[in-house]
C-alpha cells in the first residue's frame, strides 16, 4: 500500500472503528498523517494507534479525549487534540509534571555518579576535604534522584565506598598531613622515621602516598613492620619501590600476623618484585588486600 495520509475526520467511528482502523493501516508503511477530528473518540486511545510507528501527523479534536500517551506527544510531529473533555488537560499537565519531575531526579542521579567519580579522583589525589566536598554534594544529589533499584543501590555503595575510603585515609594520613599542589615536588605526610615510629608505637593505619620512600626507605619500614601485631593498613602507592623493596616486604610479610592492606600501585616492582611478594602470601595468613595496579609486571 502507498497511502501516507488518511483524513476520517467528521464521522462517528468510536474507539471500536478506530481500533480496527489502526489495525488495518498497520499494513500502510508509508503512512504519516492520521486525522479523526469529531468522530467520538474516548475517554482513551486505543492502543493499536501508538503501533503506527511512521505517524507525523495525528489530528484527534473535538473527541472526548480523558487521556493521551504522553510519549506521543514526543514521537509525532504534530498532535492535535483541542476541544476534548476537560479532564485532558489537567490529565496532560499532571502527566507533564511527573515527566519533568522524573527527568530532574535521572538528571541528579548521573550529577551524583560525575561528583563521585570527581571524588574518588581527589581521594586519589590526597585531597581530603575536596573528597569530602564531593561526596557531600553527591549524597545530597542521591536523595532526590530517579533510577532503577539495582543502580541506585550500586550508586549509594560506592558513596558508602567512598565515605569509608576517605575516613580511613584521613586516619592514616593523620591531622599534620600536608599536600604540595606542585607535582614536581614530593608531597609530605609522614616521614619513613615517622612512619616506623607510628608502627613501633601501635599505630593501625600507616600511609606514605606519593613520597620518595625508594627501596632504601621500605628497607626500615620492613623492618618494624617484623613481627608487629597493630599495622592493619600500609599505603605505599607512588614511593618509587622497585623489586628490592619488594623482596624486603615480602620477608617483613612471612613473620607479619597482622597486617591485612598493602597498597603497592604505581610502583616499579617488576616480575622480580611480584614473584617475592606471590611467595610471601604463600605462607601469610593474614594479608585480605593487596593492590599491585601499574607495575610494570
Amino acid at each position: 500500500p502507498t497511502l501516507s495520509a488518511l483524513t476520517i475526520s467528521r464521522n462517528s467511528i468510536g474507539n471500536l472503528g478506530l481500533q480496527a482502523l489502526a489495525t488495518s493501516l498497520r499494513s500502510c508503511p508509508h503512512l504519516t498523517e492520521l486525522r479523526a477530528d469529531f468522530n467520538d473518540i474516548g475517554p482513551a486511545l486505543p492502543p493499536e494507534i501508538e503501533e503506527l510507528f511512521g505517524l507525523k501527523t495525528l489530528g484527534m479534536r473535538g473527541n472526548k479525549l480523558e487521556t493521551f500517551p504522553i510519549h506521543l506527544l514526543k514521537t509525532i510531529d504534530t498532535v492535535d487534540i483541542d476541544d476534548n473533555a476537560p479532564a485532558l488537560r489537567s490529565f496532560l499537565e499532571a502527566s507533564l509534571e511527573r515527566a519533568e519531575d522524573g527527568a530532574r531526579k535521572i538528571a541528579n542521579r548521573k550529577e551524583a555518579v560525575a561528583l563521585l567519580d570527581k571524588g574518588w579522583d581527589l581521594w586519589k589525589d590526597l585531597d581530603m576535604p575536596k573528597a569530602q566536598a564531593a561526596l557531600e554534594a553527591a549524597k545530597q544529589k542521591l536523595q532526590d534522584s530517579e533510577g532503577g533499584r539495582g543502580e541506585l543501590a550500586e550508586i549509594v555503595r560506592d558513596a558508602a565506598d567512598l565515605e569509608q575510603a576517605i575516613r580511613t585515609r584521613r586516619e592514616a594520613l593523620g591531622p599534620g598531613f600536608v599536600r604540595i599542589k606542585d607535582p614536581e615536588q614530593v608531597m609530605v605526610g609522614e616521614s619513613i622515621e615517622g612512619a616506623v615510629h607510628k608502627i613501633e608505637n601501635g599505630k593501625a593505619h600507616i600511609s606514605l602516598f606519593g613520597q620518595g620512600v625508594s627501596d632504601a626507605g621500605v628497607t626500615s619500614i620492613s623492618n618494624a613492620l617484623r613481627g608487629n601485631g597493630t599495622v592493619t593498613f600500609l599505603d605505599l602507592e607512588s614511593c618509587n619501590v622497585g623489586p628490592a623493596g619488594a623482596r624486603e616486604l615480602a620477608r617483613a610479610l612471612e613473620g607479619n600476623t597482622r597486617l591485612e592492606t598493602l597498597v603497592l600501585a604505581r610502583n616499579k616492582l617488576g616480575d622480580a618484585g611480584a614473584r617475592a611478594l606471590a611467595h610471601a602470601l604463600e605462607s601469610n595468613t593474614t594479608l585480605a588486600k593487596l593492590d599491585v595496579s601499574r607495575n610494570n609486571i
